[in-house]
């Protein structure tokens, strides 16, 4: 199922469904009589296409769900936190590249926010997961690499290597700890 999953989402990814839209209007215009419904198709795919390529609807989309979370700055209303848990978001591990190429965007941001709140609660330890879905290299050992650059201690690191994504864990029982 993971791997099922893996391969459907792209194709309803907003850049997919634009190009979709566009091929299937082109398809239209090329092998059907259906100039005219074609027209409006290409036409429809050239504007989602354009609305989507611009951060003002990307903002509109995205931004209800980030203020649904606010970012920890108050720490005394947290005194108790044991546990800092970074999620991965993807990684392309390439020893050519430094580190910090080697994560996704997602990731990087992460793991810097992961570290920030970690470094505001010192009896904290940083919880990194991700596995490797797609490489030999589980993104967590990456995302270590970078805390451990960025000043963070091994003996506060907790590696999770065997999940595929936050949907489905890795299997029961799984060690935890720096490699």
């Amino acid at each position: 199922m993971f791997m099922f999953k893996k391969i459907v989402a792209p194709f309803f990814f907003p850049l997919s469904i634009c190009l979709e839209i566009l091929w299937f209007g082109l398809f239209l215009l090329w092998f059907t009589r259906k100039q005219k419904t074609g027209r409006v198709t290409v036409s429809i795919g050239v504007i989602v296409l354009t609305i989507f390529s611009y951060s003002v609807a990307s903002e509109m989309l995205l931004r209800p769900l980030e203020y649904k979370y606010p970012p920890i700055t108050d720490i005394s209303a947290f005194s108790d936190i044991r546990w800092v848990v970074v999620l991965s978001g993807g990684h392309s591990p390439d020893p050519k590249l430094p580190v910090t190429s080697q994560l996704s965007d997602a990731s990087l941001f992460r793991v810097v926010e992961g570290i920030r709140i970690h470094k505001k609660f010192p009896n904290s330890k940083l919880l990194l997961s991700g596995g490797s879905a797609f490489s030999a290299i589980p993104e967590a050992k990456t995302m270590a690499k970078i805390a451990v650059d960025l000043g963070i201690d091994k003996e506060d690191l907790l590696l999770e290597t065997e999940s595929k994504d936050s949907k489905y864990p890795g299997p029961e029982g799984q060690a935890l700890g720096y490699p």
